[in-house]
């Protein structure tokens, strides 16, 4: 990257000439070009094909990422100038590239689309389906010009599109910031499929999506905001907090219209430290008839309520919601007979700051028989709720979509979800393919088929094998326990019957302990039933009753005032032998970690400190006191 050689580029001299906002993508064997050029009615996203990085774009043919028909923009164009616009493109684990782009049509309200390729770019689709004018789904659905991200640059992270951006807003003055969105990623609990087999095509998309880039009611016309007290609302770098005192409230919420049997699918993300996260879904139609079911989120629990009757339908006593939670829930009814036979489905994941590349969804309950409501609209709605203790409660995000975009009353989620012939599968590829937790997979000969089934064994990125030499012969190769709060126990089995006496192979017998953050240690044999000791470890040995002195951060040798003698270490410390030890004040009684350490020694008297190179310490911590021994 240091040089770069000029293989080819364009005149810019007409339209046919010229191009903007380029990405390159590279799959196994070719490298996918794509920018949006003007064609004299519209911008529209264009691709070409190079076998190599030596290859001249200007000789490959153009590839439509988007047909004619298609009325999005991909950018704004003016005598020869391109005033805005986006084009981003990445590439998955098995070659698959990915198109993002914004419409900024006046129509297209700045929503951002997506187009993908199977085919090193020959050909391009677009993904499920959206009331967008495109028909296609949306990776963003704001629905609103003044407020989208912008500036995208994509790329593939463990199983999922990670897009970098910044974006525009009405309210706010950190439209420079840049902000990260997270599409796809392996999840136990997707968005169902529009028809009855689920594909990249077929897939169930977000209609309405909101992030913290503004106020939800300053965002499209699809919020409304009602309050009580009202509590204190804002912007931040943490998303959208509510804070305030008993009887204060906020809530935003969305009127679609859909049917019974199409429902509603909807999603938020919320932290909960005081009071009450409240999540509604309602579908109701004109007769009126309705159901309704409200996920309510506290410090201490996650409650599934019907509506109507206000019974609870389940409960689950946790605290994640402290740290953050995704909520999703469907509602619908595929029963003509009506009744109380209404369906709602919900579920929560964990969702910490860095949302993880694998989301697990715990359910937290579902009936199939929710009271039937006299309602003839539809509502979404979230909102914050203060308790005795007053509230606190920070939301992220918000999506949900309905009527034929939601699926059917075969295929919506209302009814739960089975896996795995519900879940979207990724393509078994010969490269490896990053899943989660250190774990690949890829296919090395034949097939795979629906419903194989592996175990991994678990691993260990320090594991006990570590500890022997014929295992792993260099000392950098680590074993750590999995907590240090019980005593750790590590056995060498010669013989697995009891009664069996093996002695060992030689009579040496050499223990190297190295980086160690334990003082004591035992060394032990077995006879019979019966351990006896062979060794005694003390790793402060010959190290204890030395004179010291802190500045701050920095502890050196301080024998004290003559003829003050303290204890001396009897070797010379090497540069960073103490790093990852520990210093230790008071009897134990304050123990810092060495974080530096320079070569010297530690004397025990005053004229041996003065002729002698002495060692420097560099803890992690200040203050406190500031000699000792």
């Amino acid at each position: 990257g240091s040089t770069f050689d000029l293989v080819d580029q364009w005149s810019g001299a007409d339209a046919d000439n010229q191009g903007a906002f380029p990405d390159v993508a590279a799959t196994s064997d070719t490298i996918v070009l794509t920018y949006v050029r003007y064609d004299g009615t519209r911008s529209r996203p264009r691709c070409r094909r190079l076998g190599s990085a030596y290859a001249k774009f200007s000789a490959q043919t153009e590839t439509k990422i988007q047909d004619d028909t298609n009325p999005m923009s991909w950018a704004s164009y003016s005598a020869g100038d391109y005033t805005q616009g986006d084009m981003a493109i990445c590439a998955d684990d098995v070659g698959r590239v990915y198109a993002f782009g914004r419409d900024v049509s006046v129509a297209g309200l700045d929503d951002i689309a997506v187009r993908y390729t199977d085919d090193d770019g020959a050909s391009w689709s677009g993904t499920g389906s959206s009331s967008h004018q495109t028909t296609k789904a949306m990776l963003w659905r704001g629905e609103d010009a003044s407020t989208s991200p912008v500036n995208l640059s994509a790329t593939w992270q463990r199983g999922r599109a990670v897009i970098a951006h910044t974006h525009t807003s009405t309210g706010t003055t950190a439209d420079a910031s840049v902000g990260v969105m997270f599409a796809g990623g392996w999840s136990s609990v997707q968005l169902p499929a529009l028809t009855s087999t689920i594909s990249h095509d077929t897939m169930v998309a977000w209609e309405t999506t909101w992030l913290p880039y503004d106020m939800p009611e300053a965002t499209g016309t699809a919020w409304t905001l009602a309050t009580a007290g009202p509590p204190v609302i804002a912007l931040g770098a943490t998303g959208l907090s509510i804070t305030g005192v008993l009887g204060q409230s906020a809530g935003w919420s969305a009127a679609p219209t859909t049917s019974l049997e199409e429902g509603i699918i909807a999603e938020v993300w919320v932290d909960v430290t005081l009071g009450t996260a409240q999540f509604d879904i309602r579908v109701g139609v004109a007769g009126p008839t309705s159901y309704a079911a409200r996920v309510e989120a506290t410090p201490t629990t996650i409650t599934l309520t019907d509506l109507t009757s206000a019974a609870v339908i389940a409960t689950i006593n946790t605290t994640d919601a402290q740290s953050g939670i995704f909520i999703r829930m469907a509602v619908g009814n595929p029963n003509a007979g009506l009744g109380n036979t209404g369906e709602v489905y919900a579920w929560y994941a964990v969702a910490t700051r860095g949302d993880g590349e694998d989301r697990n969804w715990t359910p937290i309950g579902n009936t199939a028989a929710l009271t039937q409501g006299a309602s003839a609209t539809s509502l979404v709605r979230f909102a914050a709720v203060a308790g005795a203790l007053g509230l606190n409660v920070v939301y992220r995000w918000a999506a949900y979509t309905y009527d034929s975009y939601a699926g059917t009353g075969t295929t919506q989620i209302y009814g739960g979800q089975g896996n795995p012939s519900d879940l979207l599968g990724h393509d078994l590829s010969t490269q490896p393919m990053y899943i989660a937790d250190g774990v690949s997979v890829y296919g090395i000969d034949g097939p795979a088929f629906v419903g194989d089934y592996w175990t991994i064994a678990t691993a260990y990125q320090y594991p006990v094998r570590a500890l022997h030499w014929d295992e792993e012969p260099s000392p950098r190769r680590a074993w750590r326990s999995t907590d240090d709060t019980a005593e750790q126990i590590i056995t060498w089995v010669i013989n697995s019957t009891a009664a069996n006496i093996s002695p060992a192979l030689g009579v040496a017998r050499v223990l190297y302990l190295g980086g160690i953050n334990w003082r004591t240690g035992y060394l032990e044999g077995r006879s019979g039933a019966l351990w006896f000791p062979i060794a005694t470890i003390d790793a402060a040995a010959g190290q204890t009753g030395l004179g010291w002195v802190r500045n701050d951060s920095i502890v050196k040798p301080d024998p004290g005032t003559p003829p003050t003698t303290t204890s001396a270490l009897s070797r010379y410390l090497t540069h960073g032998e103490l790093v990852g030890g520990y210093f230790a004040t008071n009897a134990g009684a304050n123990v810092y970690k060495i974080l530096d350490s320079t070569p010297g020694a530690w004397p025990g008297t005053t004229l041996a400190a003065a002729t002698t190179a002495n060692t420097r310490l560099r803890i992690d911590a200040s203050g406190g006191a500031s000699s000792g021994t």
